[in-house]
């Protein structure tokens, strides 16, 4: 019987939750990039993919900052209404790069993960299609040092 209860709360859970993709710049894409998405009326859960830096060496020689970000987004608690958003971003926060073996050069573009605060403002509302702007401070660790982004959000969900 537990089986059968754990195995039926996604198929709930889908049921009252439409999907959604959205591309964008921003956290809740990690970076430039895609979501996915499940939203009520008030709140919505993402997975998103995007990269912060994509860069090709005089050498043709391509490296990339990309990675994956999870998260949630929640209305009403800033005021009435669905249009805005508060949450939580867990995920790639920005790239970095370090120094060559020896000091000189350049070293591999790194993705950052951290953990961020998004605010995201839906002017249709967060349950219908449309664009959505906003702002993310983001706190990440690169190599024992502590980064902090203020990272800008503008993006359109389908």
């Amino acid at each position: 019987m537990l089986l059968t209860w754990i195995l039926s709360v996604p198929n709930i859970a889908l049921a009252e939750s439409q999907v959604s993709i959205g591309v964008g710049l921003g956290s809740i894409y990690s970076g430039l990039g895609i979501n996915v998405s499940l939203y009520e009326d008030n709140d919505i859960k993402y997975l998103s993919y995007g990269c912060f830096a994509v860069v090709t060496d005089t050498n043709g020689n391509r490296d990339s900052a990309c990675g994956l970000g999870l998260g949630f987004l929640k209305a009403g608690i800033l005021s009435k209404g669905n249009k805005h958003t508060v949450g939580l971003h867990l995920g790639a926060i920005a790239a970095a790069r370090s120094l060559g073996k020896n000091g000189d050069g350049y070293g591999s573009l790194d993705t950052v993960y951290g953990i961020g605060v998004p605010y995201v403002f839906f002017p249709s509302g967060l349950s219908d299609k449309g664009f959505n702007v906003g702002i993310t401070p983001s706190i990440g660790n690169y190599k024992g040092d502590t980064l902090r982004r203020l990272l800008l959000q503008i993006g359109y969900q389908f």
